[in-house]
């Protein structure tokens, strides 16, 4: 015997759930009414200010997301340094201190368009740190071998 389950929500939470046994083609559904405590107004008022405040929600998401990618970055550029500084020379490392500090200043101003462009222009800048990273530890890998 197989039964197949089907599990539906639409937009006022009902969920419906069908269940079909395969071989028979019988049917049986089964409607499940949320019970939050909640009226029809009241979900009627959720769902106007939903629409609302819609776009200044994705707003506030895109710009917490951009915060976590530029932290990232941030961390990770830093890391890098911490490890591998030896590979650059000074003037390098210090263009990449000052844009990591122009990062992290574009933090503290809540624009998340900000935030993108100073992480771009962090990547870029640090774009052939990362290539010699790379090649440093695949000479270092494979130094003592013969190909």
């Amino acid at each position: 015997m197989q039964i197949r389950l089907t599990f539906s929500i639409d937009a006022d939470g009902l969920l419906t759930v069908s269940a079909t046994e395969q071989t028979t083609g019988i049917i049986q559904q089964v409607e499940v009414k949320p019970s939050y405590g909640l009226s029809t107004e009241d979900y009627a008022l959720m769902l106007k200010q939903g629409y609302e405040h819609g776009e200044e929600d994705l707003s506030n998401r895109l710009l917490i997301a951009a915060k976590i990618k530029a932290e990232q970055l941030i961390a990770q550029l830093e890391s890098a340094l911490n490890l591998d500084a030896h590979l650059l020379d000074e003037d390098q490392i210090n263009a990449l201190k000052v844009c990591v500090r122009d990062v992290k200043q574009k933090l503290s101003i809540q624009d998340c368009s900000s935030i993108q462009k100073a992480c771009d222009d962090l990547a870029l800048l640090a774009q052939p740190f990362a290539e010699k990273r790379i090649a440093h530890a695949i000479k270092q890998k494979f130094q003592h071998q013969t190909i």
